[in-house]
């Protein structure tokens, strides 16, 4: 005899009097047995040409058979899988030529900076940022990063000093971090959106000893002077071309005004980045803060080129999908 609880688990509700059809098997019987039988004719024909024939005949006839199964049961991976090879192919390079200069680049030592170099040497009046009517050549970033490596040190930022960066995206924002980076020290980039508080703590958490800042945050830095810890010294950058404006009109408003240290500095000579090399810090960049207070999270010059590096296949290809 069966309880109520057996009959109501094989499907049968007896109470209501409702009979509940099994559900179906989710197990693919149909492909399971056509695979055996395929399997089976496979070993079948490779065994009786062993037999009446030879070995050799044998695995040309295995091999016959397994170009046959494949065509018949999986034509169309093999026609999405020859389609793509193209661009596989391309990525799989792509990304042994990533293993292979990271490679290099840790044996040298070579920060962020030094990589850049390489690029000026090898292009140094190619085109580095477009920005509104203005191009810099590779030159002549690297060229204001040095003038900042040459500000920065006179000011006395050494190796392992934090200097952050709070600006809007303008090709000096590269440039500063890259002469920052050349000393050894790191660079956190503030959200440019940041205010108050939250401002405060991004520079607080990340022990800033300098930060630098637009003219365009004047206001932000204005609400947390009082707040602010006074050894932190704050340089503002106000966007001009150097050495350009008429010194009639050209207005230093303090010895913190950052624009004028680089009009009067001339650009420092050029010298491997001091640091923990391509593994070592590069920059910090803040999370949204949308869940608490924004978090710093250390990016190496490693992850950046990392992440940079296929920039220029990915164009590529969405390029050629036009």
């Amino acid at each position: 005899m069966f309880s109520i609880q057996q009959v109501k688990q094989n499907g049968i509700d007896v109470e209501r009097g409702n009979f509940k059809k099994p559900e179906p098997s989710n197990i693919p019987w149909s492909k399971i047995i056509v695979v055996m039988l395929a399997l089976a004719v496979l070993v079948a024909a490779c065994a009786v040409t062993w037999i009446f024939q030879d070995w050799q005949t044998s695995l040309q006839v295995f091999a016959i058979l397994v170009v046959v199964y494949l065509i018949g049961f999986y034509w169309r991976w093999l026609y999405v899988a020859a389609r793509t090879a193209p661009r596989d192919f391309k990525a799989l390079w792509c990304y042994i030529k990533i293993l292979r200069l990271s490679r290099t680049f840790t044996k040298k030592k070579w920060a962020m900076p030094d990589i850049f170099h390489q690029m000026v040497k090898k292009h140094p009046d190619k085109a580095c940022f477009l920005f509104e009517n203005e191009t810099w050549t590779f030159k002549q970033v690297e060229d204001y990063s040095l003038r900042v490596t040459a500000v920065l040190k006179a000011q006395g930022v050494k190796r392992g000093d934090v200097v952050a960066v709070m600006m809007n995206n303008y090709p000096e924002m590269p440039a500063i971090w890259l002469g920052v980076t050349r000393i050894g020290a790191v660079s956190p980039l503030i959200n440019t959106h940041q205010a108050g508080n939250t401002l405060l703590h991004s520079i607080n958490v990340a022990k800033c000893d300098i930060v630098i800042y637009g003219s365009e945050f004047q206001t932000a830095f204005d609400e947390i002077s009082k707040e602010l810890n006074p050894n932190i010294k704050l340089l503002k950058f106000i966007r001009r071309p150097l050495n350009t404006c008429d010194s009639s009109v050209k207005i230093v408003e303090s010895v913190n005004d950052f624009t004028s240290m680089l009009e009067s500095t001339t650009p420092a000579p050029w010298s491997l980045a001091d640091g923990d090399g391509f593994n070592g810090k590069l920059l910090y960049i803040y999370t949204s803060g949308t869940t608490g207070l924004p978090k710093a999270a250390i990016i190496s010059s490693s992850r950046l080129f990392f992440y940079s590096f296929p920039i220029n296949f990915v164009c590529r290809y969405l390029f050629f999908l036009k």
